[in-house]
């Protein structure tokens, strides 16, 4: 009965956006801001090569019975929390690519274009999920090559893979931290963080030579 009134409440409140391709999708928004990600999820989708958004949307149709808890493909949610962090603190992808959480509170006051780098982003690991890769090893330090093949593909379709880290250090949500003045201890510290997390949660590397 409480999540019957809670869904009420937010229907509501308008806490569902319709989003593209054909407005057949939502994004769960509570705490406002959904109408600021729907205009930016539809000029984000837009741009995705058309062979790459028919392989998403195959894949949010499967039948997947591993996709635990998520009934109706995919769940998007702009929250102010995110509920599984993989070190990134602005947007997650899980369920096997059927749920993509964004923070809301950073959502809200990123520009427009570094707004869509973050769309882009998660939703190229929505892609590799449908593209068959082995998300296993993102859990057994194989995070980092996960990360870096979503970065890697979004600048070749067109989009900035480093917008959001000069954004997050300028507003103090990212720190850099260069290797090249840590002892190697600390370094094999922060690499080893990178690696099982994709970046390092909050931290920006620079390598040595940089």
């Amino acid at each position: 009965m409480e999540i019957e009134q809670r869904l009420r409440k937010a229907m509501r409140n308008d806490a569902f956006h319709r989003l593209p391709p054909g407005r057949k999708f939502s994004v769960f928004a509570p705490g406002g801001g959904g109408a600021k990600f729907a205009s930016i999820w539809g000029k984000t989708w837009s741009r995705l090569p058309l062979w790459m958004r028919r392989k998403i949307l195959r894949h949010w149709r499967e039948n997947d019975p591993e996709r635990s808890a998520v009934i109706m493909s995919p769940v998007i949610e702009l929250l102010d929390f995110i509920a599984i962090d993989h070190g990134n603190p602005y947007g997650c992808v899980t369920r096997l690519g059927h749920m993509l959480q964004f923070r809301a509170d950073r959502f809200a006051i990123m520009p427009e274009e570094v707004a869509c780098d973050l769309v882009a982003h998660e939703l190229m690991h929505v892609w590799q999920w449908a593209d068959g890769r082995d998300w296993s090893e993102y859990h057994h330090g194989g995070a980092f090559d996960i990360e870096t093949e979503a970065d890697e593909m979004m600048d070749y379709i067109g989009f900035d893979s480093e917008s959001l880290d000069r954004w997050g250090l300028e507003k103090g949500f990212v720190k850099m931290v260069n290797l090249a003045t840590l002892t190697e201890s600390q370094r094999r510290k922060y690499k080893a963080q990178a690696r099982k997390t994709g970046r390092g949660p909050g931290v920006y590397l620079l390598d040595a030579g940089e």
